[in-house]
């Protein structure tokens, strides 16, 4: 079985907040939602996604499937929970990374109590300044103009990640606005705690 996606991972997320089936789930990925401006899954997907995080052991059915389109509730295993937490609480590393998995991570950060999310944010801070360091000795060390040019934009690139994160962390003008909008539901009783 291939590695799990973001996208997988942030369905686990949303079944950490409360049990939900998958057309519900596929409604949190819609263009106007705030997990629409990371990810776009259609209902397809989320069902391909729901099967294959059923087959991990990682969710499951939460009885038969009711209502007159026989729609199932999902919800996480301790398994599912246990490899949620552990993706919330990595470090993105790449810049490839940073548009999905940080995204990603920052949303459901925001659901923990602050004295979880501070060290969350600290880490991924600590990787990305790790991150820039190399990128800027890679350049450093290039003896190509080009391979200079390439290792000097990964290290702009780290750099305004960094710079971001920070002004988000600090509650500067990317910082978290919590309102009905933009904050996700609460977690379910036991979860995310």
């Amino acid at each position: 079985m291939r590695p799990n996606t973001e996208a997988e991972y942030a369905v686990l997320g949303l079944l950490a907040q409360a049990p939900r089936h998958g057309y519900a789930l596929a409604r949190q990925f819609g263009p106007d939602t705030p997990l629409g401006q990371v990810w776009r899954l259609r209902r397809n997907e989320v069902y391909a996604i729901l099967a294959k995080l059923e087959a991990q052991g990682w969710v499951g059915k939460e009885g038969p499937a009711q209502g007159p389109r026989r729609r199932a509730a999902y919800s996480l295993t301790p398994q599912g929970e246990a490899a949620f937490r552990d993706w919330l609480r990595r470090p993105v590393r790449g810049l490839r990374d940073m548009r999905l998995g940080l995204l990603g991570r920052l949303y459901f950060a925001q659901a923990l109590a602050p004295q979880e999310r501070g060290p969350l944010l600290q880490a991924q801070a600590e990787a990305l300044g790790r991150r820039l360091a190399a990128w800027q000795a890679a350049r450093d060390r290039a003896q190509d103009p080009f391979a200079r040019s390439v290792f000097d934009f990964r290290a702009a690139m780290t750099e305004a990640a960094l710079q971001w994160l920070r002004s988000y962390v600090s509650g500067g003008d990317h910082g978290p606005h919590p309102g009905p909008a933009a904050a996700p539901a609460p977690p379910a009783p036991g979860r995310l705690r």
